[in-house]
């Protein structure tokens, strides 16, 4: 990284390569902050017809989704993306799957905007619910759940889940 940002920063004989070679470096750093930024975390969606999606976020770039009337989470991956706009928050499941959250076939990647995933979902430090080995606590019947309720039910306290709560500055 020390390198790159040596390259970024020294005079070039192209000013118009160097200008590249800058925002491009610029580009990477934010996408790499805002992947730290998710890694290890747990998003929460309640809501609508479809009900409540929990997923957990490793470092390794794994998701796991737990999703109403499943037995198991649905493994996938995630990663941002940035297209010189808005970064966006990007999911894949496998081929010949769906995405139980969207009903979009898997196999292509999934992405949205970075700045709305931050203000309609939930986010929690860690994998509090034990998502990352695949295991739910129990079968999600179709229906929101706000997490403070639910938290019992996976064997969690209130204040356990309000200590790992993360607050998300979306300004």
């Amino acid at each position: 990284m020390a390198a790159a940002l040596l390259a970024a920063c020294t005079p070039a004989a192209n000013p118009e390569q160097a200008a590249a070679e800058q925002a491009a470096f610029l580009v990477e750093a934010e996408r790499a902050a805002i992947s730290d930024y998710f890694s290890d975390t747990t998003s929460w969606v309640s809501g609508g017809a479809r009900g409540t999606f929990i997923t957990h976020h490793a470092a390794d770039g794994t998701a796991q989704l737990w999703s109403p009337a499943t037995t198991r989470t649905a493994t996938g991956e995630w990663r941002i993306e940035h297209d010189g706009g808005a970064p966006n928050l990007c999911y894949l499941y496998p081929e010949g799957s769906t995405n139980p959250a969207t009903d979009a076939p898997g196999g292509a990647w999934e992405c949205s905007p970075v700045e709305t995933r931050l203000a309609e979902t939930t986010w929690f430090e860690g994998d509090p619910f034990g998502l990352a080995d695949g295991v739910i606590p129990f079968v999600l019947d179709r229906g929101t759940y706000e997490p403070l309720i639910f938290a019992p039910r996976a064997g969690l306290s209130p204040d356990d889940l309000i200590d790992l709560t993360l607050e998300r500055d979306t300004e």
